[in-house]
């Protein structure tokens, strides 16, 4: 059910008008109708005809699953014997029963998760050398920030993928590659040694900062970086500060460079551990003549941009305090033509002024060197 908790449905006969079951004075139990209503939980609702010939309704949901999986294992464990008497055996026997339940439960999930990015790995070898498909992937609402077109591909409690409409000026770009382009150096990623070079990243980048000291209007940079802000924080209320933060990466790509799948934070549904990234903006500066989209193939989007747009994502439950499921897993597909310049926006939450970023890994592990 795509609804919300608390909504009421009644399902009656295809043909028969909803009035006509309320203008009858029989009572409701003896109408060929069923009511339910949705629950907090996520829920699939089977509707079906009884031997009867009666209309009723299956609800299903994984606090369903839950009840009855203990209803079994109490049956399994004694609960019900005719003495009445709960054991510490009885106990142990509904906790190990449940526990085994529970890890197979979490393999099972584990596995499907590990299918779906193969699935969507295998399918990003096609859709990333498709030089005439553009941006793909549901359009789920349109809206206008500070005069800007926003169109949501995603927007979950724990993950969102936003695309931007002219968020970056070509004057912005032109000043973040300024800044860059002299201090450019082999991209790495976060491994054993910290920074590591890998196949699976091929680009040249550098770190941009910006001069928070300054007030709105005195540097067109830091303008930027306090809108990037601006708009992370009105579209995922993390409330994140500018304190401690990561700078702006400026990455070049070139004819055969790319960035393979990948999390930009932790992607496995654990509690965040604080001075994690929580969030991300990549802004469009110049695309090359053909690849270099940004592939989310978890979710089945593609984002073959346009010069000025930025594509912000978001991977964290503020309310469950835990990560995403990898639904913003994503990678920069490979140039096929031309050369590419982006600049990136990596957000964290816990870091501050005197514990900054550079304290943590993406994941929020503390760095002990």
């Amino acid at each position: 059910l795509n609804s919300f908790p608390g909504h009421k449905f009644v399902v009656f006969p295809e043909g028969v008008t909803l009035t006509h079951y309320f203008k009858n004075d029989r009572r409701n139990q003896e109408l060929d109708l069923v009511y339910f209503t949705k629950s907090e939980w996520d829920e699939t609702v089977t509707i079906s005809r009884s031997k009867e010939g009666k209309l009723v309704h299956n609800t299903k949901s994984i606090q369903t699953d839950v009840r009855n999986e203990i209803n079994d294992q109490i049956d399994n464990c004694g609960f019900k014997s005719s003495d009445g008497i709960i054991t510490e055996k009885k106990l142990d026997c509904l906790v190990e029963n449940l526990a085994k339940k529970n890890i197979k439960n979490a393999q099972e999930l584990s596995k499907s998760r590990n299918m779906l990015q193969k699935v969507g790995d295998s399918l990003r070898k096609y859709t990333c050398v498709d030089t005439n498909l553009n941006t793909t992937g549901t359009l789920l609402w349109q809206s206008k920030w500070e005069g800007k077109e926003t169109k949501a591909l995603l927007d979950d409690k724990d993950a969102k993928i936003i695309l931007i409409d002219d968020y970056i000026s070509r004057d912005e770009c032109d000043a973040l590659i300024d800044s860059a382009v002299s201090k450019l150096h082999a991209a790495t990623v976060n491994g054993p040694t910290g920074n590591d070079l890998v196949y699976e990243r091929r680009a040249k980048n550098s770190g941009v900062p910006p001069k928070l000291h300054l007030k709105e209007g005195e540097d067109i940079i830091t303008d930027l970086y306090r809108r990037t802000f601006r708009f992370m924080n009105f579209h995922t209320g993390y409330d994140l500060s500018l304190e401690g933060q990561e700078n702006f990466t400026v990455i070049k790509y070139e004819k055969g460079d790319e960035y393979m799948p990948h999390c930009d934070g932790d992607c496995t549904g654990s509690v965040l551990k604080n001075g994690g990234r929580v969030a991300t903006m990549v802004m469009y500066c110049r695309m090359p003549e053909a690849g270099g989209g940004t592939s989310f193939s978890s979710v089945n989007t593609i984002i073959n941009a346009k010069e000025g747009q930025a594509a912000f994502f978001s991977y964290y439950d503020k309310d469950e305090n835990r990560m995403d499921y990898g639904k913003t897993r994503h990678s920069g597909c490979p140039v096929l033509a031309g050369t590419k310049w982006i600049a990136t926006l990596w957000m964290r939450k816990g870091v501050t002024a005197n514990d900054k970023f550079i304290n943590f890994d993406p994941d929020g592990r503390r760095r002990t060197v």
